[in-house]
């Protein structure tokens, strides 16, 4: 498997993820030293009701698409059952969660939670055809047009946060979430435009396909939701011990980790269909040389980025967030050691996806979440926002140790095996040169 014939899309990967990484790491800084704590914190918890919500609705709907995409001609047929379940469960889960958004609220410790919780379907109403074309140019590998829908979402965010940032006029987690409310709507026609092509217009629904494709479904949303779980529960679970400010804290030392989930997702992009198709194929032997040289290039990069923050955490608090949070270094160098982890855990998914095993991923994720549960319930109460950190770094590598058992079950690689991808590299660098010259 030559990584070089995907360099276009490696590229177009690194485009888009660059510019979502700018932006949740340098942009989003601003954000955190203007914000009052109290308004960031609540921003951080409407925020991520979505983003658990709106990844849900794609693992469900969406994830079976992009896996039946390469061998179920019927696009009609699979287009419409995608269709069907994403925006079905976005619909159950609303008509759900509304009535308990007061209770919700008391439970964080966040008298405007309630008032702003019209705000989660807005944005996913907002977000749904970005999320519902990005998938589909993901299962065909248009990879450039994810990234023009993402740079959408990005700069019209930018350009209205910077008016109200200019004009002292951005004060409060309304304002926050209106303008990404109007950015993922700016998105989502940009994706439809990008799209029109590709989309099959009609639709038909398929029983024995939909019953294929909950059959995975199911398994990639358990999976989902363990994942949130260990990902995201920490925000609400230092909210109900604590408060939002805390909540704050722990975010401003997370936005530094950017950089990590921006690659781990730069690798899902490429990886799970990647392997889907080597997995069609039939080619064991590229499948797993393509695991090898995955893990061992993503570590060439991860390594000195854990460095970097680890040796800078002073430098990045005093500076870009003007010392508002004195305790942040001390947790974002702890914070760091998570980038160790995020390759073995990323690919080794995305291969049990492509080969179809996602029941391993869903227990490996399940076993994960309760680690996670346990440990950040335990810890924050005693020790605050650091207990929340070891918790993440804990159930985390618990993750990527548990997935790199079950790979190692499918695809026989070793440590050595990696080790001797390194040949590969300099072949990749030096045919990077030879494209320049």
């Amino acid at each position: 498997m030559r990584l070089s014939s995907h360099l276009d899309k490696g590229i177009w990967t690194l485009a888009d993820k660059s510019i979502l990484a700018a932006y949740g790491i340098l942009f989003m800084l601003l954000v955190v030293r203007i914000l009052p704590e109290q308004e960031y914190g609540n921003f951080v918890l409407i925020q991520n009701a979505f983003l658990i919500l709106s990844h849900l609705g794609v693992s469900l709907g969406m994830a079976p698409y992009v896996k039946h995409y390469h061998d179920n001609p019927n696009r009609l047929a699979l287009q419409s059952n995608a269709l069907l379940l994403f925006a079905g469960f976005f619909l159950f889960i609303i008509i759900t969660l509304w009535p308990a958004r007061m209770t919700l609220g008391a439970w964080f410790n966040s008298p405007d939670f309630a008032a702003l919780f019209y705000f989660v379907p807005l944005l996913l109403a907002a977000s749904f055809l970005k999320q519902f074309t990005n998938e589909m140019f993901r299962a065909s590998y248009r990879i450039k047009a994810i990234c023009l829908t993402d740079a959408m979402l990005v700069f019209s965010n930018v350009i209205m946060v910077g008016v109200l940032i200019y004009t002292h006029q951005l004060d409060s987690a309304f304002d926050m979430l209106l303008t990404t409310t109007i950015s993922y709507a700016a998105a989502s026609a940009v994706g439809l435009v990008l799209a029109f092509r590709q989309l099959e217009f009609g639709f038909r629904v398929e029983r024995k396909l939909m019953g294929r494709m909950f059959e995975f479904g199911k398994y990639t949303m358990g999976s989902s939701v363990s994942g949130i779980v260990y990902e995201r529960a920490d925000n609400f679970i230092i909210a109900a011990y604590l408060d939002p400010a805390a909540v704050a804290l722990f975010n401003a030392a997370r936005n530094f980790l950017r950089v990590f989930d921006f690659y781990r997702q730069g690798l899902s992009l490429i990886a799970f269909p990647a392997f889907t198709r080597l997995h069609a194929e039939r080619r064991a032997q590229d499948l797993r040389a393509l695991y090898e040289k995955g893990i061992l290039f993503s570590n060439f990069l991860l390594v000195p980025a854990v460095l970097v923050l680890i040796l800078g955490a002073d430098f990045f608090f005093k500076v870009l967030l003007a010392d508002r949070y004195p305790e942040g270094p001390g947790i974002l160098r702890w914070f760091a050691l998570l980038g160790l982890f995020v390759s073995w855990h990323s690919i080794g998914e995305g291969l049990l996806f492509g080969i179809g095993e996602s029941k391993y991923p869903f227990w490996t994720r399940l076993i994960a979440t309760l680690a996670s549960l346990v440990l950040n319930i335990v810890l924050v109460k005693a020790f605050g926002v650091m207990g929340a950190v070891c918790a993440t770094l804990v159930s985390f590598g618990l993750l990527a140790v548990i997935s790199t058992y079950f790979v190692r079950r499918h695809v026989k690689f070793t440590l050595g095996s990696i080790l001797r991808r390194w040949h590969d590299a300099v072949r990749f660098v030096r045919k990077l040169r030879e494209a320049k010259l």
